[in-house]
């Protein structure tokens, strides 16, 4: 039955019959150790891994209506049942490979995926978080003719390219020449860490500076310094040594320093995530106001129905097809994500590129399969990745009926909620979870997420906080 106990999703489109179906493999923790050197310890890659495990869950939100996901952690399977019934997926089988010493792509080569792929089913697609070498084996061992991965990632003789440009100093480099389009904050690629923060009072001076390991993850590798705050550089060299030790990246070659945009912290912020096909082509898959934390953490996002005005759309739009062509003269093409920052006049910048899915995906793919490829004019898409709980963890059957309950009296509102990764974020020191929330417009998401909160606390007994919410609406 469509719905199921969250309920259907209001005003959704029917959903499309065919179009074959999808092998998804999310393999976050693979693409982010071909970054680790030596410098990582055995506790710095399981943080990692740890962190990981909510990004992968939201997989299952990827793609159409038939796939077999590949996670790293054994989900719970009420929710995997809940989830196919809530978004209509016609077929949404999960497997937790065995090994957990192998990478998720090695270990999804299994008797397991020769046995569904012998019993008629037939998927068209290979669903990646980002190329990596074990995914090319992954590849092999399906017969690479029968899902070529040149559609999705990098075809693998440009591997290191794509590693190269996914990097902080690579995509600057490589856009840096005269015409390229591609507007990005004053800064220069530094040797060092120490280097770096030897240039940092100039740009404090001017109106603060951005510290930016070439590596890293949901901002957690970046550093703010406004200016006006007693800035003090001998102070800066210590806090950033301290980071040092529970963030190896900045010890690596080479360390980015640019001006900070606007005023800080309160800087409007986007993230969008892009298409590359063949000859440069650039299709925007969708965009939205990021939710930041602790001044550079990626926790979120607005987008959708009135969360972005047109203008700026259309300049996110003319930045992902100027991208794209930088990546296609290199050979590199499929998915990738851009982030921009609006200065105090509504300039936008381009402060990163990943050539790869995002965390937003999960997001933006749930929209399209529900509401077409249209969708950021039909409704209003809320994206928390960090709903913690407070006074112990919550366990799912109660987070069921918060959601249920939730969903059952914002029927009549045309709001509607589920929640995205459940386990791996609730095994946290936090206990966390991730969820999507519709609403009509962008100016409901905001009241509507409290709504939740309160259905949520009632039914778990704990108490939960989200990370802060951006304006509404960005551009004119």
């Amino acid at each position: 039955m469509m719905g199921g106990v969250f309920g259907e999703p209001p005003g959704r489109m029917a959903p499309k019959e065919g179009g074959g179906g999808e092998i998804i493999v999310p393999n976050v923790f693979e693409f982010n150790r071909a970054f680790m050197d030596a410098g990582f310890s055995c506790s710095h890659r399981l943080a990692w891994h740890a962190g990981a495990l909510p990004v992968a869950e939201c997989s299952l939100f990827w793609g159409g209506s038939e796939k077999l996901v590949f996670l790293p952690l054994r989900p719970d399977p009420l929710w995997v049942e809940d989830v196919q019934e809530a978004m209509g997926y016609r077929r949404l089988e999960v497997f937790h490979p065995p090994s957990r010493l192998a990478g998720l792509c090695s270990a999804a080569q299994t008797e397991r995926l020769r046995e569904v792929l012998d019993a008629g089913w037939k998927p068209a697609k290979l669903l990646p978080w980002g190329a990596g070498g074990e995914l090319y084996s992954l590849a092999d061992f399906l017969g690479e003719e029968n899902f070529p991965l040149g559609g999705e990632v990098t075809p693998r003789e440009r591997f290191f390219e794509a590693l190269n440009l996914d990097s902080k100093a690579g995509f600057r480099l490589a856009a840096s020449f005269p015409g390229s389009g591609i507007r990005m904050p004053e800064g220069f690629v530094m040797p060092t860490l120490g280097d770096a923060l030897g240039l940092l009072p100039r740009f404090v001076e001017r109106g603060g500076g951005v510290l930016k390991a070439n590596h890293g993850a949901g901002g957690t590798s970046v550093v703010l310094f406004p200016a006006g705050r007693g800035f003090s550089p001998e102070a800066a060299k210590r806090a950033m040594e301290a980071r040092c030790r529970w963030d190896p990246f900045w010890l690596q070659s080479p360390v980015i320093i640019e001006e900070l945009i606007g005023s800080g912290e309160a800087v409007p912020a986007v993230t969008a995530d892009f298409f590359s096909g063949e000859g440069g082509s650039s299709r925007l898959v969708g965009a939205g106001r990021m939710r930041i934390a602790a001044g550079t953490r990626y926790c979120g996002l607005l987008g959708g129905r009135g969360a972005l005005s047109g203008e700026v759309l259309a300049e996110i739009e003319k930045a992902g097809e100027q991208i794209s062509r930088i990546l296609a003269g290199r050979g590199v093409r499929g998915w990738f994500n851009a982030d921009f920052v609006s200065g105090d006049g509504g300039t936008l910048y381009v402060t990163e590129v990943n050539v790869r899915r995002s965390c937003a995906t999960h997001g933006f793919d749930a929209a399209r399969f529900l509401y077409g490829e249209g969708w950021a004019g039909e409704i209003a898409l809320l994206v928390n990745e960090r709903l913690t709980f407070t006074g112990g963890k919550p366990d799912y059957p109660s987070l069921r009926r918060g959601f249920s309950a939730y969903n059952k009296k914002g029927r009549d509102r045309g709001v509607w909620a589920i929640p995205a990764s459940v386990n791996g974020g609730l095994r946290q020191k936090t206990p966390r979870i991730s969820f999507l929330l519709f609403a009509p417009g962008a100016g409901d998401l905001p009241g509507e997420e409290k709504i939740l909160a309160a259905h949520l606390e009632r039914e778990t007994g704990k108490r939960c906080a989200s990370p802060p919410l951006p304006h509404r609406t960005l551009g004119p």
